[in-house]
């Protein structure tokens, strides 16, 4: 049995969550992105298995029974691309190193603590637009959100002069624009510029609360 000190062995459980091929595939995954390059991962597991290390295959194997157990609520790709973080030649070895689970820990309660924020932006953003829409009808074949956003004051959209006056947070905008509620000229776009320059970091951000916000919706 190896013995690193990193994390005690607890055993695997009956029902298993991650099996070896998982994850070897995440690492492979982390390591790939990690290196800016390409793989190709093994047609044959069980003929790639018989050509590792006989260590290698220990570390993989209790590996693969920590995170079913002590380890069992981590996201595996998110732990992987971690260790990479931290050495540039992490290998199986390092599987469970603790600095690696520590990293993880520190960026998994950054993670929630922003995805809590952003609920609480996108509920207050959603409840400034339901008292708006009071008395308001919705268009035909359109729920309030799609209405919402197709009204207008003058020649300009209502959603983006209740954005810029900060009604409206930058989530639940990118929701509106990645659904396609809302479809921004030349000029409206210029208009959100910091919105439209930051969209992609924006939109990894509506990946961790779209399922919450799509439950807002029908709510209203």
């Amino acid at each position: 049995m190896i013995s690193d000190g990193a994390i005690p062995d607890v055993g695997v459980a009956n029902t298993m969550l991650y099996t070896d091929w998982d994850i070897y595939v995440a690492f492979r995954n982390a390591q790939g992105t990690a290196n800016d390059r390409g793989y190709r991962l093994p047609k044959d597991w069980s003929a790639q298995r018989a050509k590792m290390k006989k260590t290698s295959l220990e570390y993989l194997d209790r590996t693969v029974g920590i995170f079913n157990t002590a380890l069992s609520n981590i996201d595996i790709d998110k732990y992987m691309k971690c260790g990479f973080e931290i050495f540039k030649t992490f290998n199986y070895h390092m599987f469970l190193n603790k600095k690696v689970l520590n990293l993880y820990i520190q960026r998994d309660k950054i993670e929630k603590r922003s995805i809590l924020v952003n609920k609480e932006k996108i509920v207050e953003s959603v409840r400034f637009i339901k008292n708006y829409m009071k008395g308001v009808e919705n268009r035909k074949g359109y729920n309030t959100l799609e209405t919402y956003c197709k009204l207008r004051e003058g020649s300009q959209k209502v959603v983006i002069g209740h954005y810029k006056k900060g009604h409206i947070d930058n989530i639940t905008m990118v929701y509106f624009i990645n659904n396609g509620y809302l479809v921004l000229d030349d000029d409206e776009r210029h208009q959100v510029i910091y919105l439209i320059n930051r969209y992609r970091d924006f939109i990894e951000v509506l990946k961790t609360v779209k399922s919450f916000l799509t439950k807002v919706e029908v709510e209203i």
